[in-house]
């Protein structure tokens, strides 16, 4: 598609622009969650990212964030401990846009909550692990996180045994 290839290689511009930018490590991570990332991922909520593509953003933003000079350096480690993994490190950052997406849109429309439930349930008995779709799409998100999904459709429970609503605020 012209338009996913012109945002692609836009957001290769800005990763290597990052990567050249005299700055420290948390302001390059924030740039790479902004603009390098906000490129990548604009239609992640409907439409993955290949595993080998995935994979390669992963390294090219990490390296843009911490530079060439010590390429034997974990993604993981750099992603969860250096800096925000789930607005730098693209497969966080898919799995949360996905998430805070259905979420939203799952708020906003009441009235469709029968009609995702629908969509959802007849993805998971399809078997459906990575497809296209905000239903494939979330149902990815919630097996990556290895959450188990509620019948409803509208709640999961994570690993630890937590209830986690689609439908209410956060409590901060």
């Amino acid at each position: 598609c012209p338009d996913t290839q012109t945002r692609l290689k836009s957001a290769a511009e800005c990763s290597d622009r990052i990567r050249a930018a005299p700055l420290g490590l948390e302001e390059k991570a924030l740039l790479a969650g902004t603009m390098a990332n906000s490129k990548l991922l604009y239609d992640t909520c409907v439409q993955p990212l290949g595993k080998k593509a995935l994979s390669t953003w992963r390294s090219r933003v990490c390296t843009s964030i911490w530079g060439t000079s010590h390429p034997t350096r974990c993604m993981e480690i750099i992603f969860s401990l250096l800096c925000r993994g789930h607005a730098a490190d693209p497969l966080q950052a898919s799995i949360f846009r996905v998430l805070n997406t259905a979420r939203r849109m799952l708020r906003r429309y009441p009235a469709m909550h029968a009609q995702w439930t629908s969509l959802v349930d007849f993805k998971r008995e399809a078997g459906v692990r990575n497809g296209h779709g905000p239903g494939a799409r979330f149902l990815w998100a919630i097996h990556r996180l290895g959450w188990k999904l509620n019948p409803d459709c509208l709640s999961a429970t994570t690993r630890e045994g937590e209830h986690v609503s689609m439908l209410e605020q956060d409590e901060e």
